[in-house]
C-alpha cells in the first residue's frame, strides 16, 4: 500500500471529507491525489456523494490522529513577539495592488498573496535564525510585500526589492517614503541579467520562485548572485503543485550552487486565492506542468461534484525553506534568458 493511499484512508477514517479537506490531509501533489482518488473510487473503496468523499468499506478504516498544534497553525513559530509589527503591517498594506487575472486560469506573473499573519510568521522565523538584525536584504518578487513587513521591524539595515509589476514597485516606494524606511523597489524582469551594482552585496535574499524548472533556476540564480559569501536565503515551495521528483531536482540544483538546506518548514504559508477561486487554482496547477494532468482531471468529471462543497480553510500552502551558502556562490544562470518561464516546455 503506497503512502498516498494510506494517507487518504487515514483521513477518511476520521470522517467524510471534501476534496479541499483531503488536500490538507494528504502530503502529495494535486495530480497524485486525483489519481489516487480515481483508483479508490473505481475499486469501490471510496465513494463520492454530494461533493463529499467517504469510506465505502469499513474494513479499510485506519488509525488516524490530529497532531497539528492549533496555537501556531502547525508551523512551530509564534508571532506573539511581533504583534506590533503585525498590526503596523496590516495598516501599511491596505490598498495594496491585487493580483491581476491573466489568460485562462492563471494570474499575471503567477502572482499570489499569503495571509498577513503568515507574512509575519516568515519574518519571525528569519529573525530567529539571525538573518534580520543589521542585514542587507534583497527581495526578488514581492507579491506578499515581505519587504514592508521586514522594514516595519526596524531591524534590517537595507532592503531592496526587484519586482516585475510596476504597481507593486510604486506601492512599495510610496510606503517606504511615507514611513522613512530603508527600503526601495525597482522594476525588474528575472529573465534579465542582474544589474552589476547588486552582485555580491547582500547578506540575505527572500523570494517565492516560479515552480517551473527554468523559473526556479532563474529566481534562485539571481538571488544567489546578489549574495555575499556565506549569505543565507529564504523561499517557498509547494507540494500541492510539485511531485517529490521535482523537489529532488531543485535540491540538487541548490547543492550545485553551493547552498545547503538548513530548514524546511512544512505548510508554513497559506494563500488566499485557494479560498477565493478554488477550481481555477486547481486547473492552473494541473495545466502548468503537463496538459495531460488537466485532461485526466476533466475526464474524471470531478469539477461539478467537488464544487458542491466550497473550501472552509486554505488548502494551497507552501513550505518555507532556508538555505545558506557554503563559501562562494556558483549561480547557474548569469546572462539574459529569453522565452516563457511560467509553463514547462
Amino acid at each position: 500500500m503506497n503512502r498516498v493511499r494510506k494517507q487518504v484512508l487515514m483521513s477518511l477514517s476520521s470522517g467524510a471529507k471534501s476534496f479541499w479537506e483531503l488536500i490538507n490531509g494528504v502530503d502529495t501533489s494535486i495530480f497524485e491525489l486525483v489519481k489516487c482518488l480515481d483508483a479508490l473510487i473505481s475499486a469501490g473503496v471510496v465513494r463520492l456523494r454530494g461533493g463529499i468523499f467517504e469510506l465505502a468499506r469499513p474494513e479499510e478504516r485506519m488509525f488516524s490522529a490530529e497532531t497539528r498544534c492549533e496555537c501556531c497553525k502547525g508551523t512551530g513559530t509564534s508571532i506573539k513577539s511581533f504583534e506590533s509589527v503585525y498590526k503596523k503591517y496590516c495598516e501599511l498594506v491596505k490598498g495594496r495592488p491585487l493580483p491581476v487575472v491573466g489568460s485562462g486560469y492563471k494570474y499575471e506573473y503567477d502572482q499570489g498573496i499569503i495571509f498577513e499573519d503568515d507574512v509575519i510568521r516568515r519574518v519571525a522565523f528569519m529573525h530567529a535564525r539571525g538573518d534580520l538584525n543589521d542585514s542587507e536584504i534583497i527581495v526578488v518578487g514581492d507579491d506578499d510585500l515581505m519587504s514592508v513587513a521586514i522594514a516595519a521591524t526596524g531591524l534590517a539595515k537595507r532592503i531592496l526589492v526587484l519586482e516585475i509589476d510596476e504597481r507593486l514597485v510604486n506601492f512599495i516606494n510610496k510606503v517606504a517614503t511615507a514611513e522613512n524606511f530603508p527600503l526601495e523597489a525597482e522594476e525588474y524582469d528575472v529573465r534579465e541579467r542582474l544589474p552589476t551594482g547588486m552582485r555580491g552585496g547582500f547578506d540575505v535574499f527572500v523570494t517565492d520562485p516560479l515552480e517551473t524548472v527554468v523559473g526556479f533556476e532563474l529566481f534562485l540564480s539571481r538571488c544567489a548572485e546578489a549574495l555575499k559569501p556565506y549569505g543565507a536565503g529564504f523561499f517557498g515551495l509547494t507540494r500541492v503543485e510539485l511531485p517529490l521528483a521535482r523537489w529532488q531536482l531543485f535540491e540538487k540544483f541548490l547543492l550545485d550552487m553551493n547552498f545547503v538546506i538548513t530548514d524546511i518548514l512544512k505548510d508554513f504559508s497559506s494563500y488566499a486565492h485557494g479560498i477565493e477561486n478554488p477550481l481555477e487554482g486547481i486547473k492552473d496547477i494541473l495545466s502548468t506542468y503537463d496538459k495531460k494532468h488537466l485532461e485526466f482531471f476533466e475526464k474524471m468529471k470531478l469539477e461539478q461534484e467537488i464544487m458542491r462543497v466550497k473550501p472552509k480553510e486554505p488548502w494551497y500552502k507552501s513550505s518555507f525553506f532556508r538555505v545558506e551558502l557554503v563559501g562562494e556562490v556558483r549561480p547557474k544562470h548569469i546572462g539574459r534568458i529569453s522565452g516563457d518561464v511560467y509553463t514547462e516546455a
